[in-house]
């Protein structure tokens, strides 16, 4: 019989969404689902966005359940080993083109900073919405889908302050769908 997985907790994934602990529970195989659901959830991310959080993002999920490294962020970790071992001086110019935040250790930066992670912050605000939704419509599935998007909406704005609209989580989770 082979040897029981020891359980980790998940990463804090979508810090916003209510629902998401549900899904991931305590089952180590559970969380592995859940988890790799959001690896491909970042990868989608990092293709539409070439925003790097999506890639660390991606190793976190990975080695909180002990899932593979995905061969894309293995090839984002390589560059940066090659990068640590090229720089001569450790400015911090030269440790943002380590992380690939810039094209050369002297250069002009790939722009971001504040921004980078304010689009990982709504990128993961959609996800966890639309995570919150499927879970509803899966927990109650003769409900109505506004009253869910609503329900979320309200539970986002209760847990975190956030104010947004049940149609525009709709619309998320529309698109999703589609």
């Amino acid at each position: 019989m082979p040897k029981k997985a020891k359980l980790k907790s998940l990463p804090d994934y979508y810090k916003y969404s209510p629902g998401l602990s549900k899904m991931g529970g305590t089952n180590i195989d559970d969380q592995r689902a859940v988890a790799s659901y959001f690896i491909k959830i970042a990868f989608h991310n990092y293709q539409k966005t070439d925003n790097l959080l999506f890639i660390w993002e991606a190793y976190n999920y990975a080695r909180k359940v002990d899932l593979p490294i995905p061969k894309w962020v293995k090839e984002y970790i390589d560059q940066i080993a090659e990068r640590v071992l090229t720089v001569k001086e450790y400015t911090p110019e030269a440790v943002e083109f380590m992380m690939g935040f810039r094209k050369t250790p002297d250069g002009p930066g790939t722009g971001g900073g504040a921004s980078l992670i304010k689009q990982h912050e709504r990128y993961l605000l959609k996800e966890s919405a639309v995570i919150d939704v499927i879970w509803g419509k899966k927990i109650s599935p003769n409900k109505n889908i506004d009253d869910i998007c609503d329900l979320t909406a309200r539970l986002l704005h209760e847990k975190e302050g956030i104010e947004i609209k049940g149609e525009t989580i709709k619309k998320w989770y529309n698109k999703r769908k589609s």
